[in-house]
């Protein structure tokens, strides 16, 4: 849980001008995603070896603290190489379940927006993964474009593809609607 949280407020947050996750978990917004992520999570974890609503609540209380300076640019970091582990597996359990996944879609055009529009993330595919999501093309391509590149070999979600480009899209809209 912690680390799927960890990689919505890094990327989110950073399109929301926070630092800190202390900061990114205060925002209401913010908030309702990272609770969004925990259910989708939920839903496909073994409940018998953890007490997740005990667990989600130390979560929120380490979060929370201003005591401990976790920055978001760190976080952020290398979402080539944590967003499959973190998001992607736990996607495939929701869909065979039929489940659609939200939040997580949601995460992923955090990521996508955060490197088109945060100068300086760090990311070993830094250059490739920022030509896709400034190249202009329709959203489904871009995910499609951006899940190759950081799972090559692996079959088409083409759920995810789909899901997160309609995160992108509603995105847009908001910022559009902010502007």
């Amino acid at each position: 849980l912690p680390t799927r949280a960890h990689s919505a407020l890094g990327y989110a947050g950073l399109r929301r001008a926070h630092r800190y996750v202390h900061e990114a978990i205060a925002d209401p917004e913010l908030r309702c995603l990272v609770d969004g992520l925990w259910d989708e999570a939920a839903d496909v974890l073994a409940r018998e070896t953890v007490d997740i609503a005990a667990y989600r609540a130390a979560l929120l209380t380490r979060f929370g603290n201003p005591a401990l300076p976790h920055a978001l640019k760190q976080i952020a970091a290398d979402g080539s190489q944590k967003l499959a582990p973190r998001l992607l597996s736990t996607f495939e359990e929701r869909a065979a379940l039929g489940l659609e996944s939200p939040a997580i879609a949601s995460v992923m055009a955090a990521w996508a927006q955060a490197l088109r529009d945060i100068d300086g993330l760090s990311d070993p595919m830094h250059d490739r993964l920022v030509s896709i999501v400034r190249s202009g093309a329709a959203p489904t391509t871009l995910f499609e474009q951006l899940l190759q590149t950081i799972t090559p070999g692996r079959a088409p979600l083409s759920g995810l593809i789909e899901q997160s480009a309609t995160a992108w899209l509603r995105s847009a809209m908001l910022d559009h609607r902010a502007s």
